[in-house]
């Protein structure tokens, strides 16, 4: 059952984008394109690499959609604040809406301090817990494990974000939750 359900969800990951890539009737005319970012890895078991973004590029989002990141690296939070050593396999796990309770797809993790990183990664995973907490069956894949190489960041602390770069402008969820690198 568990190997069924990984393969669906890697072939979901990898096709549903091209598949989706048509769709809309305003091409990418809606889109917001300023944020760049390194492309998600096809593979969603290889680490994306994190680059850094500006803390004044992120005061300028919009603050208004929702997310949630449940665990780190199969960790829950304690007090809301995950707290580990860097490790080039991190894995954030959580789901991400758009207002309009719409799975966004494409997401940017976000890990913002004194300086701050950003990694890309995209919805997939089923989460209908989601789904049903906001009768919204659109969300069933709104799920995301961002695998991410947390080891060129410097020690410190982050808070935790989900930025949707496909609105314009760019959405930024804060999650209330931080990460502690050791």
């Amino acid at each position: 059952m568990y190997k069924t359900h990984l393969i669906a969800t890697v072939a979901l990951i990898l096709v549903g984008p091209v598949l989706l890539a048509g769709c809309g009737p305003q091409g990418d005319a809606g889109r917001n394109t300023t944020t760049e970012t390194a492309p998600a890895s096809p593979d969603p078991t290889v680490p994306v690499e994190v680059t850094s973004i500006s803390n004044q590029a992120l005061d300028s989002a919009k603050s208004d959609s929702m997310c949630s990141i449940d665990a780190v690296s199969s960790q829950g939070a304690i007090n809301d604040s995950f707290a580990m050593a860097p490790s080039k396999t991190m894995v954030f796990g959580g789901w991400a809406a758009t207002t309009d309770k719409t799975n966004p797809g494409h997401i940017i993790l976000v890990l913002k301090g004194a300086e701050s990183f950003q990694a890309p990664g995209s919805t997939g995973v089923q989460r209908p817990d989601v789904a049903k907490a906001f009768s919204s069956p659109g969300l069933m894949q709104s799920g995301f494990n961002a695998v991410v190489d947390t080891t060129p960041l410097p020690k410190g602390t982050y808070k935790l974000m989900v930025l949707e770069p496909s609105t314009n402008p760019s959405t930024l969820c804060d999650t209330h939750k931080t990460l502690v690198l050791e």
